[in-house]
């Protein structure tokens, strides 16, 4: 009795040269449009990020129309020698199109950012990306303020999120131990604990002092610090 073949599986180079093959296929075919069309479409969408063009691929976006069929979903292969420029070019992020953006003033901006009561840059990024349960971030607040905002007031994303006036490093932080101790006494039971207190979500607990980091981790590194469960005082 013959042994049953098993089928094989395509290596990662073999499962790329397919996807190109295909996509040459389909350019000869003329199934896309032409690289200046395409990108003329794509930056009329307003996307601020490459994760924002995965979304709008997906049809995860509200408001949008899905992704036209001859549009290509991996441009980068589709339009690599045909004007090809990286996906800040492809989205209109990165040149004029996007400094030429009707923003929101600097102040403006920061004050709605800032009643979002974000702790780190990593939390704005999720923000942005539509990964946290809060309102959506309007067309006029840049996905990346520091571009837009350079010469407009921009001061850090310290400054941006309300954790402090001036660059985060700059800062002139408590003592660690005194932080710490002062940390302790709030009695909070973990990290999520600590993350709600910075934002101001524990009722019974007074704001924290602005000279009290919310990412100790970040501040204290070489200081003493020792993780967050030494940072609460839990075992």
């Amino acid at each position: 009795m013959a042994a049953k073949s098993t089928p094989s599986r395509r290596t990662k180079p073999q499962q790329r040269k397919a996807s190109a093959d295909f996509i040459a296929k389909m350019a000869m075919r003329g199934k896309f449009r032409s690289f200046n069309q395409a990108r003329a479409f794509v930056r009329k969408l307003k996307l601020g990020s490459y994760q924002e063009w995965l979304q709008y691929c997906r049809g995860e976006l509200t408001g949008k129309r899905n992704k036209p069929r001859d549009i290509p979903q991996n441009p980068r292969d589709t339009y690599r020698d045909k004007g090809w420029k990286g996906f800040a070019d492809w989205l209109g992020t990165g040149n004029i199109a996007y400094r030429q953006h009707e923003w929101r003033s600097f102040n403006a901006a920061r004050a709605f950012v800032r009643r979002l009561k974000l702790a780190t840059n990593k939390e704005w990024r999720a923000y942005v990306r539509g990964d946290m349960a809060k309102t959506k971030l309007p067309v006029d607040i840049p996905t990346n303020p520091q571009f837009v905002y350079k010469d407009k007031g921009w001061q850090g994303y310290g400054d941006w999120l309300g954790n402090d006036n001036v660059s985060y490093n700059d800062f002139t932080w408590r003592a660690f131990t005194t932080a710490r101790t002062f940390v302790r006494k709030l009695k909070l039971d973990n990290e999520d604990a600590w993350r709600d207190y910075c934002r101001g979500r524990i009722k019974n607990k007074k704001p924290k002092p602005r000279d009290i980091p919310a990412t100790p981790e970040r501040v204290y590194q070489g200081q003493g610090w020792k993780g967050m469960a030494d940072w609460l005082g839990k075992k």
